[in-house]
């Protein structure tokens, strides 16, 4: 799994072209459900197997996705805590990535949750390596956790997703450093935002930051 998902970064990284990207995405998504055993359903962009989660399944569409609010990336210098989403910034974005180790040299935490342990030029905190499938669940885990350290409740959109996930240490772990500190970013790369149920990830971490007070910024 980890020499495809390396060949699909690569891949993103010539072309950069959305749509294609997307494509390759849901292929690559259809092969890991097909290798586990997952019947694949048909949905309006192609097909694709269903999300794999302890209980139920995920929705493919959301209901109605609400508009979000992108931080300019020149912030994230001076972040205190950043959570890396689908993203090897060090090669996405050089520069933005050169931001995220100046950071990380002041004394900022960095975490991540990736399909691929890739090498950064500084030091995750905490991070979360798992199959590209199942990131909507992962990342809905720490969404869960927010939603315990900070007290809040989910919103009524997000519970789909959110229902029945299994939290780990790593989750409650990301969650506090997102909900500790008060300058902290979560970053959206390129293959979150080129995944199959990139929607379920662009309103989780929106509503992550909206709790916690985090900046949202996304890889372009």
């Amino acid at each position: 799994n980890n020499k495809v998902a390396t060949a699909h970064h690569r891949f993103l990284q010539r072309k950069g072209h959305q749509e294609v990207a997307q494509r390759f995405t849901a292929l690559l998504e259809l092969g890991l459900g097909l290798a586990a055993g997952v019947t694949p359903v048909r949905v309006d962009r192609g097909i694709l197997p269903p999300l794999r989660r302890p209980a139920g399944e995920i929705p493919l569409v959301l209901p109605e996705e609400l508009e979000l609010t992108v931080q300019p990336p020149q912030r994230l210098r001076g972040s205190d805590a950043i959570l890396l989403v689908g993203s090897n910034i060090r090669h996405e974005a050089p520069i933005m990535g050169q931001r995220v180790r100046k950071a990380w040299r002041r004394g900022a935490q960095v975490a991540a949750l990736n399909p691929v342990d890739w090498d950064f030029h500084f030091v995750l905190a905490n991070k979360i390596i798992t199959a590209p499938q199942n990131m909507v669940v992962d990342l809905a885990a720490i969404a869960g956790a927010v939603s315990a350290v900070s007290n809040t409740g989910r919103p009524v959109r997000l519970r789909a997703v959110c229902e029945n996930v299994q939290i780990g240490d790593v989750h409650t772990k990301i969650a506090e450093m997102l909900n500790g500190n008060d300058d902290s970013m979560l970053v959206l790369g390129q293959s979150a935002l080129a995944h199959g149920h990139a929607a379920w990830l662009r309103q989780l971490a929106a509503w992550i930051c909206e709790v916690t007070g985090s900046s949202l910024n996304m890889v372009p």
